[in-house]
């Protein structure tokens, strides 16, 4: 508050309660607060008020797109794109339950119940929806950090002798406010049981973030049962942070890849 109140003294603002506020500033300065990133608005009794301008808004939003993760192609994916026309009653129910997760994330964000998992079958738009909701949220101005499971966990392993990257990586993934956890335990199952170092890293970032209520987006092929045959820890945990908003996909008709 006090660097606000520092702002709004520094500054001489426009009246933008009204469509003919003076425009006469820079044309790459924002015309409603002067490039301050705090507007001045006057409600119907003449009283003004701060509020966070609209061009800081859009100025934080693009700085977690862009530390988010998620590449450029990802960051189309939106709820709105994703077509259940014409598609299963079970498509239909995890775009609702991805709607109803994004309309509600901040009541719920810190309960011991915040996060959203879809789950099995390849190719229904178990990735498609975790990002879209991603997106959604970081649009809100929630940030979010996008794990890609094969890729980020192969990265750290070849990097664990590096003890500041390690600890870096690993730490960027247990604290980010919301992490989206992208096709979970992809090629680390061996003869039934979880490659001890994949188990160790992922056990380490799921049990801080389950001990600390922070929120998961979780896709992976395996369903909530299979992960927990895998390791009771890291499934049960899932499970829980999951609970009314876990989605199975267990029809092969469902890969929109091959059939879709």
């Amino acid at each position: 508050m006090e660097k606000l109140m520092q702002k709004i003294q520094r500054r001489q603002f426009p009246d933008t309660s009204t469509p003919n506020f003076d425009r006469s500033v820079e044309e790459d300065t924002c015309p409603y607060c002067r490039g301050c990133g705090v507007q001045i608005i006057k409600d119907e009794n003449g009283y003004e008020f701060a509020h966070v301008c609209i061009c800081a808004i859009k100025q934080r939003t693009e700085k977690y797109l862009a530390t988010s993760g998620i590449s450029e192609a990802f960051r189309r994916k939106t709820l709105k794109n994703f077509s259940v026309a014409g598609k299963p009653e079970v498509i239909q129910k995890a775009k609702a339950v991805a709607r109803e997760y994004v309309k509600n994330y901040f009541q719920i964000k810190k309960t011991n119940t915040n996060s959203i998992g879809f789950f099995g079958t390849v190719g229904s738009g178990k990735t498609h929806l975790t990002v879209a909701i991603a997106n959604e949220l970081m649009h809100r101005g929630v940030r979010v950090r996008y794990f890609q499971y094969r890729d980020a966990v192969d990265a750290i392993k070849r990097n664990q002798l590096d003890n500041d990257y390690y600890h870096r990586e690993i730490n960027h993934y247990r604290n980010c406010e919301v992490l989206l956890l992208d096709d979970l335990f992809k090629g680390a199952e061996n003869n039934g049981t979880l490659v001890a170092a994949d188990k160790r890293i992922m056990f380490g970032i799921i049990n801080h973030r389950y001990n600390e209520c922070k929120p998961m987006l979780v896709s992976s092929e395996l369903f909530p049962e299979q992960i927990k045959d895998l390791d009771e820890g890291i499934g049960s945990r899932i499970i829980e942070n999951c609970r009314g908003r876990m989605i199975k996909f267990n029809d092969p008709g469902l890969n929109h890849r091959l059939y879709g």
